[in-house]
């Protein structure tokens, strides 16, 4: 007697002859269909993820400071340089200067780039509890 297996799509007892799966060729296309339709609709996110990325790309070049590999011009959100033509690499986010307008980088700020804890949370106020135990 040969093993029986049931169909994927139609739940019917399948005799299964050599690497058959399905119970008829009918079966078989709905299974694909299916399948198909499951490939079609995650393609479909993908894109619309891409498109996201795109769009964010876009909004970060422009806080992006371009410096010149030859003249050492620093631009902000443009890579080509305007003085030798020659396109720039990517020297960090940043800005216009407040005070003189050259663009600057987080880096030449020398900002404390690590996100501070909420009000009430962090070493402080382990140590103050910590001596008021003490008292």
């Amino acid at each position: 007697m040969s093993p029986t297996s049931t169909s994927p799509a139609s739940t019917s007892p399948v005799v299964p002859t050599g690497r058959q799966r399905h119970c008829s060729s009918a079966c078989r296309k709905r299974v694909f269909r299916a399948r198909r339709q499951v490939r079609a609709a995650d393609q479909a996110a993908d894109q619309a993820a891409d498109q996201a990325m795109v769009s964010a790309g876009r909004a970060r070049r422009e806080h992006t400071v371009y410096e010149c590999p030859d003249c050492g011009n620093r631009q902000l959100g443009v890579q080509r340089c305007a003085e030798c033509g020659r396109f720039a690499r990517a020297a960090g986010l940043g800005g216009a200067c407040p005070g003189c307008g050259d663009p600057v980088t987080l880096a030449d700020l020398d900002l404390d780039l690590v996100p501070h804890p909420a009000p009430g949370v962090g070493p402080d106020v382990e140590l103050d509890a910590g001596a008021r135990g003490a008292r």
